[in-house]
């Protein structure tokens, strides 16, 4: 019984907090994808062309978080220039071999519309992968941790974005 009263008096905490999510609509807030103003305005997101082929599946990943449906109509630019920040060796070997290795990327991005900045800001990501025995398992481990780290910068840039653009269609409505 205890356990329940204390369920409920969370449950009634978190909803007098205000909290909303990112994607509901002010009528259901059942689905996320409802919100159709904050979906059209997202699809009005332009991602321009990323160096190198992790920026490729970068920009592929946002311009599919962005805008499901291709619109012709783009009013917003989006910059954005990766960077490998983080090369550690770690767990050196008595041969100076590393057993592991921990890579991190920063991603610079820019949200324009028109001539003006709407957000300059970064974002940062990284993670570890074993050096092995096997020269091609390690290859092949790296370009994994690599791709998993970029899609995880694609979507908290990704989420960011949104985020910005629906308060600032709030504030609109006011």
């Amino acid at each position: 019984m205890y356990k329940l009263g204390l369920c409920l008096l969370l449950v009634g905490a978190l909803t007098a907090c205000g909290f909303t999510p990112l994607y509901a609509t002010k009528d259901s807030g059942i689905l996320p994808s409802e919100d159709k103003e904050v979906i059209a305005e997202t699809s009005k997101i332009y991602v321009e062309p990323i160096a190198d082929r992790l920026g490729q599946i970068m920009r592929q990943n946002l311009v599919a978080q962005f805008s499901p449906r291709v619109t012709s109509a783009k009013e917003y630019t989006l910059t954005v220039v990766n960077k490998r920040t983080l090369y550690s060796e770690q767990g050196i070997r008595e041969d100076s071999v590393p057993t592991r290795i921990t890579v991190g990327y920063t991603a610079y991005y820019t949200l324009k519309k028109g001539d003006e900045v709407l957000i300059k800001d970064s974002a940062f990501a990284q993670s570890s992968y074993n050096v092995l025995q096997s020269g091609y398992s390690t290859v092949t481990t790296k370009a994994a941790v690599e791709r998993q780290i970029i899609l995880q910068l694609s979507q908290n840039i990704a989420l960011r974005v949104t985020a910005f653009l629906k308060k600032r269609l709030l504030n609109d409505e006011k």
